[in-house]
This record gives C-alpha cells, sequence and structure tokens, in this order.
C-alpha cells in the first residue's frame, strides 16, 4: 500500500465511498506510517501463493454468478408474468424475478396475504398453549 502512493490511496478511497476528506487523510496517515509484521519469505511466498489461488477462484466465481445474473433476468424478460411482478413497488430487477419464483405461476394457491404468510411459515400464531398452573 505504501507503494501506492498518497494520491492513489485517496483516489482509491473516494472511488469506494469514502466521502470524508478527514477520514481519508487519517487512512492514509495510518498506512504510511505502516510497518510490516513479518519479512520471513518462507512465510510470505506460500501466503502469496495462496493469495493468488484464492483470487482466482474469487473471479471464477464472479463470472459464474454473472452468468447467472444473466439467464435470470433473460428467463424473467420472456416470462409471461413478469410485467406482474416487476411493476410491483420496491421490485426492481433483483427482487422481482425471486417474486416470481416464490409465487410460481399459479397464484391462485394464494388467494390472500395470509395463505401466502402460512405457506412460508411467517403467519402469526394464535393459538395458545394450554399450560398447567
Amino acid at each position: 500500500m505504501q507503494k501506492a502512493g498518497a494520491t492513489r490511496l485517496r483516489e482509491f478511497y473516494r472511488r469506494h465511498n469514502v466521502r470524508s476528506a478527514e477520514c481519508i487523510e487519517q487512512r492514509v496517515a495510518l498506512l504510511a506510517r505502516a510497518r510490516p509484521l513479518c519479512t520471513d519469505r518462507a512465510l510470505l511466498s506460500p501466503a502469496a501463493l495462496e493469495l493468488a489461488r484464492l483470487v482466482d477462484l474469487l473471479e471464477t466465481g464472479a463470472r459464474h454468478i454473472t452468468a447467472y445474473d444473466q439467464a435470470i433476468a433473460e428467463a424473467f424478460a420472456v416470462h409471461p408474468k413478469a410485467t406482474l411482478f416487476a411493476t410491483l413497488p420496491g421490485a426492481g430487477p433483483v427482487l422481482a424475478p425471486r417474486l416470481l419464483t416464490l409465487f410460481g405461476e399459479r397464484l391462485e394457491r394464494y388467494p390472500d396475504a395470509a395463505s401466502l404468510q402460512k405457506y412460508a411459515g411467517v403467519a402469526p400464531v394464535c393459538e395458545r398453549s394450554q399450560g398447567r398452573v
């Protein structure tokens, strides 16, 4: 991080939504004073290899998630009930397909909100247990 320089660090923090100039300056100053905990190459070399492996896994996972997102968006766009779910208040491109999946194609299964709550297991329970006194 020290090799990146103060200007690049400030730019990084701004790009990642750190808006407080004071906070950015504190972080830049902290990083300027930072010292490595370990300089032993026998420990650092394998750790660097492991880090590279993990970054590769994250990048691969991100590509697959993007492919899933694209497939979901395409399938949702051509579904006959997509408009119904896409126009629900607060249902954007992520929530609308999930709602369609939750309800399914047979909306008559849930004639009212209570029936969906019961199916999902979140309906309020009005019965009380009969305890001994």
